[in-house]
């Protein structure tokens, strides 16, 4: 014990113990480091309808060959499927080439359903 006052700073100081974090218990935080995602229509999360159970799960964010044969052999009428082409020239030297054709692909998905046509 000390007659000397402590500053303010000192009772808000923690030691390194404290600010560790422990082990990463996959049985409790499984829910949390999931890496689980759920392909298709998303709905009002504050409702609790049928339509809510329309999704397909993917289990990995990474999809192989045979999930996308899987997504592509879908044949439902509420989850339509199409192959979008994405490629472009890497070798052209066109700075925008990869802008492009994000763009160009995200019409296409955009108008698919509707138009069934390129737009870019």
């Amino acid at each position: 014990m000390s007659s000397r006052p402590k500053s303010l700073f000192s009772y808000f100081k923690q030691l390194f113990a404290q600010v560790t974090n422990p082990p990463i218990d996959p049985l409790r935080e499984g829910l949390v480091m999931s890496l689980m995602h759920f392909a298709g229509k998303q709905r009002n999360l504050l409702d609790e309808t049928p339509e809510h159970c329309r999704q397909l799960k993917l289990g990995h964010p990474v999809l192989t060959n045979e999930d996308i044969d899987r997504l592509r052999a879908v044949q439902r009428n509420d989850f339509k499927v199409a192959t979008v082409p994405a490629l472009f020239d890497a070798g052209s030297g066109d700075p925008g080439g990869l802008f492009s054709t994000v763009l160009r692909t995200w019409c296409e998905m955009q108008l698919w359903p509707s138009a069934k046509a390129p737009c870019c």
